[in-house]
């Protein structure tokens, strides 16, 4: 079982579920999400402290400055806002979901 920040956990002991029947989110939901999770990673990296930043991170062959180089790369690139609002369109393009199951 793993659970981050206390309040998300994930349980393999369950079976996991069909992609097809977890449904889409919406574009509203889908900026919502991104905009909490932008604002949660900012919050993260006011808590690094000096010896952090060259820890590995999951990316075995990255380091915590190199994750974020990475990250602020794309920030700073100006392409945010177009990847934004390519994930809103496409959200509010996405058919209902086909469902299997009811």
């Amino acid at each position: 079982m793993l659970t981050f920040e206390s309040t998300h956990t994930i349980d393999f002991t369950h079976p996991i579920p069909n992609a097809l029947d977890i449904p889409y989110v919406t574009a509203d939901e889908a900026f919502t999400l991104l905009s909490t999770e932008f604002g949660r990673f900012g919050r993260l990296l006011e808590t690094l402290e000096a010896d952090d930043w060259g820890k590995p991170t999951a990316c075995t062959a990255w380091t915590v400055r190199a994750m974020l180089a990475h990250q602020a790369g794309g920030y700073a690139s100006g392409r945010l806002p177009g990847i934004v609002a390519a994930v809103h369109r496409q959200a509010q393009a996405r058919p209902a979901p086909r469902r299997r199951h009811q």
